[in-house]
């Protein structure tokens, strides 16, 4: 018993031997191919050697651009050429993009910009990368005319809101657009809201 004990034992051990072994002579490499947020997969190239080529891979797509080539680093600064550069080593490449602009445009619905507001304070366009908060200050907002003079409120700036002719109570369950964030796409109209519409 003792010596069936003994090789199965010799058995197991050869075994995770002879695997060890095969990892360590397995020279392939492996390129990675980073397209981005937003933007379609393209797959891992596995089974590559030292001084080989890199397969040029089918270009990804994105709603957010046009592709425009593959670097060797996340700031897409070097340009990885695929008719004469060779692998060293297990890389990854970075997918560079030329983001489409889309425009923003401000439906003042009878209001009217304050007469000394500052150039940029509203964007008229923006792209995938954009990261923009509206204006808080009371200066920079629209106005609207009080022609109630028994009403000092009436006509002050509410926010902005993507849908036109919402009623109050719409408004209680649409959230208001106070920024764009990073990864929006799409051309943008914002509706202002004034207090007469309460």
């Amino acid at each position: 018993m003792k010596r069936i004990i003994s090789l199965l034992i010799v058995v197991f051990a050869s075994s995770i031997l002879v695997a060890c072994n095969n990892k360590l002579k397995d020279n392939s490499l492996s390129v990675v191919f980073y397209t981005g947020p937003g933007a379609t997969d393209v797959p891992t190239v596995f089974d590559l050697e030292v001084g080989e080529k890199v397969p040029l891979p089918d270009e990804p797509t994105s709603v957010a651009g046009t592709f425009s080539a593959w670097y060797k680093e996340i700031e897409c600064i070097n340009k990885w050429d695929f008719e004469n550069d060779t692998l060293s080593k297990g890389i990854t490449l970075y997918a560079k993009w030329d983001y489409f602009s889309f425009s923003i445009s401000y439906n003042l619905r009878g209001g009217e910009w304050p007469e000394d507001l500052a150039n940029g304070i509203y964007p008229t366009t923006y792209t995938y990368l954009t990261e923009f908060h509206f204006s808080t200050r009371a200066a920079d907002f629209p106005k609207y005319p009080r022609n109630d003079p028994e009403n000092p409120y009436k006509g002050l700036f509410l926010g902005w809101w993507k849908e036109p002719d919402l009623t109050a109570a719409q408004r209680k369950d649409i959230p208001k657009t106070e920024s764009i964030t990073k990864g929006t796409t799409g051309d943008i109209v914002l509706y202002a809201y004034y207090s007469r519409d309460i």
